[in-house]
């Protein structure tokens, strides 16, 4: 028993460690997927902004470079007096102005004519916007051109051609603060977050010093809609998964007090269980001792309690039964019973019970308990049952109860093995037609002119075929020619020295009486090798 708990706790511990073990690799995987779905998504809502942001600026562009009032006819006359030149401006600025005011990330903004360099802006003052960018293949979309710098600012010119029909007349131009830009877009990224941003393979803004950043950091990377643009962000990984973490390292406390309730209560119920089977197992050795005065103390209702109640209820019969065997002195008793005109042999229950006291006086009752159970079981076999028919198993339980008697009786010159197939076990059969066939084994082989023979194999089998019942009983005894067993069959010079005077002619009829004629006994033996019978039934 201790064997058993100390392997039972090593299989619990294992088991823990390996369902343990699953878990944190389960988990480590968790947060790395974790890790890269939070990175993605917040480098993925920077660039949903950026783009968003960009895309807004260039429709503003896109509206001013093909406005035809007041952009491209003031662009395509060329004024010839200051006041000509001052109402273009106000008229330029009536439309331009709210524009500008319209995105905060706009610096400035402004036209660009090439006929008479005319042009007109709001906060940009480089002349190089008067040339030409574009090719007619590139007049439907936007170029970033190279990125500018002032007051520590990072400003990016978004330009578009302004065409008139299809002729390349100028240019409108709007300045980004990309600096403005990449703090609100990332003011929400995780803290001690790196990031590179180029244009045109350029870097023109990067927070990444010299450190390396091959360990403790997770890259993700981005690229504008029209592929200008790139930036690299170096996330920490620990802000990424600290709150992952956090839930890892609670859910393992949580585990490992679960294991450790578990333990507890398993060793607390299984040192209850030793206990228990300890006082059974030394009840039982007491009982080898032949002590039957012994108990087993009963605490508990469980299977514990049940088994101590049928131990203790075991005891007080079989004392019950040693007693009244010892009181009658061992008598003769002659048992009659009715079984299909089947009597008790008063002859076999003497020579029992001799036996039994023999070995009462000459052994101090060693073993007395053995054999007085199996010969009250067959006793009780003939004598307290009234139906015709009972199972397979049943049957089998008288055959074994008469064998131990006939093995007191005769010693080891026998031995007995069954076969009993499990789909023939609760099939009904006549009472008493398997015992009176195992008797004639053993009688007819045990003795020849009154003297013992080597011992003998009996194998009692039963199975299911073509439809019907087939109970089989073998020995590798003398063997018996065709004459004996005729005379066994039909009940010449039978003895009557046996358990009963049924016989093997009384077993025959019985079956084919109940049956028919293609039911019973059918023998074959050879001489020095075996005997075989074989007992065919239907099912039922």
């Amino acid at each position: 028993m201790r064997k058993l708990y100390f392997m039972m706790s090593a299989l619990v511990l294992s088991s823990f460690v390996i369902s343990l073990s699953l878990f944190y690799y389960q988990s480590r995987q968790m947060i790395n997927e974790n890790m890269d779905e939070k990175a993605s998504t917040i480098t993925k809502n920077f660039q949903t902004f950026f783009d968003n942001t960009i895309e807004t600026i260039d429709y503003s562009n896109y509206v001013i470079s093909t406005n035809h009032d007041p952009i491209i006819d003031n662009l395509n006359h060329s004024p010839q007096t200051v006041e000509e030149q001052l109402s273009m401006d106000r008229k330029l600025s009536a439309y331009l102005t709210p524009m500008y005011s319209y995105q905060k990330y706009i610096r400035g903004i402004g036209v660009y004519g090439f006929g008479g360099k005319n042009r007109y802006t709001i906060g940009i003052s480089r002349d190089s916007y008067f040339t030409k960018f574009y090719q007619p293949e590139e007049y439907n979309r936007m170029k970033l051109l190279e990125p500018l710098e002032e007051s520590g600012n990072i400003l990016i010119p978004l330009i578009r051609p302004i065409l008139n029909n299809d002729d390349y007349i100028g240019n409108s131009v709007i300045l980004l603060d990309f600096s403005m830009l990449i703090r609100d877009g990332l003011e929400n990224l995780p803290e001690n977050t790196r990031y590179t941003f180029t244009i045109k393979d350029k870097e023109i803004y990067s927070t990444v010093k010299s450190e390396n950043l091959a360990k403790g950091y997770y890259e993700q990377s981005l690229i504008s809609a029209d592929g200008t643009i790139k930036a690299n962000f170096y996330y920490p990984s620990t802000k990424l998964v600290e709150n992952s973490s956090r839930r890892l390292a609670l859910i393992s406390l949580i585990y490992f007090v679960i294991f450790l309730s578990l333990i507890t209560a398993f060793r607390w119920l299984s040192k209850r269980s030793l206990r228990n089977f300890s006082a059974l197992q030394n009840a039982m050795k007491q009982v080898t001792h032949n002590n039957l005065d012994v108990s087993v103390a009963i605490d508990s209702e469980d299977d514990f309690g049940q088994m101590a109640k049928t131990f203790n209820s075991m005891t007080e019969e079989l004392k019950e039964l040693i007693q009244q065997n010892l009181d009658k002195e061992m008598e003769k008793k002659e048992v009659q019973y009715q079984l299909l005109q089947a009597q008790i042999n008063p002859h076999f229950i003497s020579n029992a019970l001799n036996t039994i006291t023999w070995m009462a006086e000459m052994q101090g009752t060693e073993n007395i308990a053995e054999l007085s159970n199996a010969l009250t079981i067959t006793i009780n076999s003939m004598i307290r049952g009234n139906l015709s028919e009972i199972s397979v198993v049943r049957e089998i339980e008288y055959v074994q109860a008469y064998v131990e008697v006939e093995k007191f009786l005769h010693g080891d010159e026998f031995e007995v093995s069954y076969d009993i197939q499990d789909n023939t076990k609760n099939l009904m059969i006549p009472r008493f037609i398997l015992q009176p066939i195992v008797e004639n084994a053993i009688i007819h082989n045990l003795q020849v002119n009154n003297s013992y023979i080597d011992s003998v194999n009996i194998d009692i089998s039963s199975e299911i075929v073509d439809g019907r019942l087939r109970v089989t009983i073998v020995d590798d005894g003398k063997g018996m020619p065709e004459s004996t067993i005729s005379q066994i069959i039909n009940q010449e010079n039978e003895k009557k020295e046996g358990l009963n005077h049924l016989g093997i002619h009384n077993v025959q009829n019985r079956i084919q009486l109940l049956y028919g004629d293609t039911y019973g006994l059918k023998f074959e033996s050879v001489i020095g090798e075996y005997t075989r019978v074989e007992v065919t039934l239907p099912i039922i």
